[in-house]
Formats: structure tokens, sequence, C-alpha cells
């Protein structure tokens, strides 16, 4: 597939173009002088799929989380696809989207039998790397346990420091050796990555 870029003369002219090239398998020798220019190509992308271009926004049929496939319609009225790839190999080895039945996917066509999911409008799971180790952590549900914990393990603290015994004639002193050590309280900054969000 050979694609070719003659003249980009700025770069917000370079950003659409790299979009129109993700889902463009056509060979390209153009001239880019204008951002109308590449706007044109978007919308030519998006709406010619009737004429066979390999990019086709489907409706998904059923989802097979075991062999990590899923039936689509297209929305032109083509023919149903059966076993859309949601990963390169079947495996959960990499990252798998799973999207939600029912909400639209954009399908790239690698033939006339086979394609892969490349775009969702909603996502039911994300499994990256097999899911071995279980899911994201709830960084606002995991803050308010340590807080919790860190608050009791104060409390314990000030008990202990403050506790005595009565005894003939009185009471006991506190202890001599004080617990002074505190785990503070903890902050959801410290604990958390914001590159990679999911809800």
């Amino acid at each position: 597939m050979l694609r070719q870029l003659i003249c980009v003369p700025d770069k917000q002219y370079r950003c659409l173009l790299s979009l129109y090239l993700c889902f463009s398998s056509q060979n390209l020798f153009f001239k880019i002088n204008s951002v109308a220019n590449v706007r044109e190509l978007l919308q030519q992308l998006f709406t010619s799929q009737a004429e066979g271009d390999s990019v086709l926004f489907c409706q998904v049929l059923t989802v097979n989380t075991q062999e990590n496939t899923c039936k689509c319609q297209p929305l032109n009225g083509e023919s149903i696809i059966e076993e859309v790839r949601l990963s390169a190999d079947g495996t959960t080895e990499g990252v798998v989207c799973v999207p939600v039945v029912g909400s639209v996917v954009g399908v790239v066509l690698v033939n006339n039998v086979m394609g892969f999911v490349a775009l969702f409008s909603a996502v039911e799971s994300i499994t990256m790397r097999s899911g071995s180790l279980g899911g994201l952590v709830k960084i606002e549900a995991l803050v308010e346990r340590l807080n919790k914990i860190e608050q009791a393990l104060d409390e314990i603290k000030r008990i202990f420091n403050t506790h005595t015994h009565p005894e003939t004639g009185g009471v006991t002193s506190p202890t001599t050796t004080p617990l002074t050590q505190s785990p503070g309280s903890t902050q959801r900054k410290q604990i958390e990555n914001d590159k990679i969000t999911h809800g």
C-alpha cells in the first residue's frame, strides 16, 4: 500500500491528514494546500463506504468473548460480517476491547471475509495482557479505605500512648516509650496515575 505526501505546508494540515491516512486504504498521490482540501478528503472517506472503502460502520449483533470476535451488521445494508476480530490473534495477551451489543463500531476489512474492530462507540470491558492481575483499582474507594485504616492506626497509637492501669494508691503512668510514627493521610495524587483512566 503506497501513500505519498508531496507537500504539507502546516502542522494542522498534517494532523488532519494523519486522521485520513489512519482510515483510508487507497493509494494516495496528492498535494495538500489548505484545510478545506483535507476536510474534503475526510468527507470523501466517511461518505463513500457504499463504493467499497475498507472501513465500514456497523452495529454489533453478538459478541463471542471466548474467541474474541463479534458479529456485525453494516449500517449501509451490506451482508452481515461474521467473526470480526477484537484482537490480532484471538488471544487477550494484548489489549482487547469488547464492544456493547447494539453499539456502533468501525470495522476495517482485511479482505472479503475478515475484518477487525478499530473504532468503538461503547465498550463493555477492556482486557490488557490477559487480565490475570484482575481489575483496575477504584481510586476513590481505595483512598477512602486507606484513610479509614490510617485513622484506626492513629487511634490505636493514641490509646497506647495514654493508656494507664489502676494500682494500689493510684494508677500507673503512661508508657515511657510512646509510638511516634504515623502513616499520615493518603492523598489521591500519591497513588494515582491519571494517564490511564477508567469508569
